[in-house]
């Protein structure tokens, strides 16, 4: 019985040793594993790449690399580079750089960070995994795929900018021509026309752009290299308006022609004022004929004035232009010339009595 007991004992014994040998073999094993994992997942984290990377670039070398991504074509109306430099300068020089990722953007391959100098956006940093490169485990290294400043760029504060170009007039924004891909408005009614201008028959209008945004330094200029100044500024929104060069002009006329300015008919009530020319206070002397003279004035129209003036007979009067104003006079006409002559001859008759007496006063006595 003692000895049965003892064999027994003895062959546990030799099954713990064993088992315990083989749990012992498993662990090491587990362990080997475990380790070589542990080490394939610190060089494979995309972490580890990243603070190679800041290592090795630093903030130059990443402020070179995010300005490559700008494209100057898609900011025509700014030096995008300059802008950039004056940024790094005022917000990430001399600054601790951090990261954080993007969680949105991560997928087996690729992986997005966000860099930083305290609370300022530097740059976005995407990372592939690199190919060849399989450590097992799933687990592969990584490298950089790009460097982008435009998340960086699109955080400033911008404005659009809206301009009202009047009647075609010529402009620059930051010295560049705004072409019509920019326009979102044509035959806008422009401000400030005189009531004048409303009966053209083709009246001022603007052309309406908008460009944006814009994240630098704003200068309109027009067409004389004049700075513009902002008619309004409105949240993120500044307006300009380009108006064209106005002109002025003066029409002395006949009373009664008909005189079109711009498919505007005149009227009596465009009538600055009215005289009767030479005649003017000889009333006694044109024998009651009582012709007058029509002046139109106008200024601060935005058209360049087109006239057309026409008698009675439908004949256009062609102007006599002095010092700038236009003076119309009447053409021949068999039915008035004898009326025109007598009125002119009596003025010279009585002119040449006036003369030979030489005083009103015997002048007048003689009519009696």
């Amino acid at each position: 019985m003692n000895n049965q007991t003892t064999r027994h004992g003895f062959r546990w014994y030799h099954a713990l040793i064993i088992w315990s040998a083989l749990l012992l073999i498993v662990g090491l094993i587990g362990c080997v594993v475990l380790y070589k994992y542990l080490g394939v997942y610190e060089i494979s984290r995309p972490e580890t790449e990243m603070e190679s990377i800041l290592t090795a670039e630093g903030p130059e070398g990443l402020r070179d690399l995010a300005k490559e991504s700008l494209s100057p074509d898609d900011y025509p109306f700014e030096d995008i580079h300059s802008l950039f430099d004056s940024y790094f300068e005022q917000y990430i020089e001399g600054k601790e750089l951090s990261y954080r990722e993007e969680k949105s953007s991560r997928t087996d391959d690729q992986a997005v960070y966000v860099i930083r100098a305290g609370a300022a956006p530097f740059c976005t940093v995407t990372l592939s995994t690199r190919p060849g490169t399989d450590l097992g485990f799933g687990r592969h290294y990584w490298q950089l795929e790009s460097v982008s400043a435009k998340s960086t760029i699109e955080s400033l504060n911008s404005v659009t900018v809206q301009i009202d170009s009047v009647m075609g007039t010529d402009f620059t924004l930051n010295g560049k021509t705004v072409g019509d891909e920019y326009i979102t408005e044509t035959g806008a009614e422009a401000e400030n026309i005189t009531d004048l201008e409303k009966r053209f028959t083709q009246q001022p209008t603007a052309t309406r752009y908008e460009i944006g945004p814009i994240y630098g330094e704003v200068e309109v200029k027009d067409s004389e290299g004049s700075v513009v100044s902002p008619a309004e500024e409105t949240g993120s929104l500044v307006s300009y308006q380009l108006m064209p060069e106005t002109h002025s002009v003066t029409i002395t006329a006949p009373d009664d022609v008909t005189v079109n300015l711009c498919g505007a008919e005149l009227n009596e009530n465009d009538i600055t004022s009215v005289s009767q020319g030479v005649f003017e206070g000889l009333d006694s002397y044109t024998n009651g004929e009582n012709w007058q003279t029509a002046v139109y004035h106008f200024e601060g129209l935005y058209q360049k004035p087109v006239i057309t003036v026409t008698d009675a007979n439908g004949n256009v009067l062609q102007p006599v232009i002095t010092d700038g104003e236009r003076y119309y006079y009447t053409h021949a006409d068999a039915e008035y010339d004898p009326s025109y002559e007598t009125v002119a001859q009596n003025f010279f008759n009585n002119y040449m009595a006036y003369s030979a007496y030489g005083t009103m006063e015997v002048y007048l006595a003689m009519q009696k």
